[in-house]
């Protein structure tokens, strides 16, 4: 774990027509996800869990805030 631009709880909302709001990171893993869903749709019936980690040498060569993991929630909203 660590730190994080974005506090606990935060929400990221991505429709299929690729419109977003919100943020859980302040950049690199929204685009991830909105690449994701632009690319194949929202796929998942059920609530998973997805985790991205970096380390504090691959955060400072990418000029991001922090290193660490983060585990979101992947829930499909109707």
């Amino acid at each position: 774990m660590g730190s994080s631009p974005r506090p606990e709880g935060a929400m990221l909302c991505i429709r299929e027509d690729g419109r977003v709001t919100g943020s859980v990171s302040g950049g690199c893993i929204e685009d991830d996800l909105i690449h994701r869903v632009r690319e194949s749709g929202v796929r998942i019936e059920l609530p998973e869990m997805v985790e991205y980690r970096i380390s504090a040498a691959e955060a400072h060569r990418f000029g991001l805030p922090c290193g660490g993991t983060i585990r979101l929630v992947l829930e499909p909203v109707s």
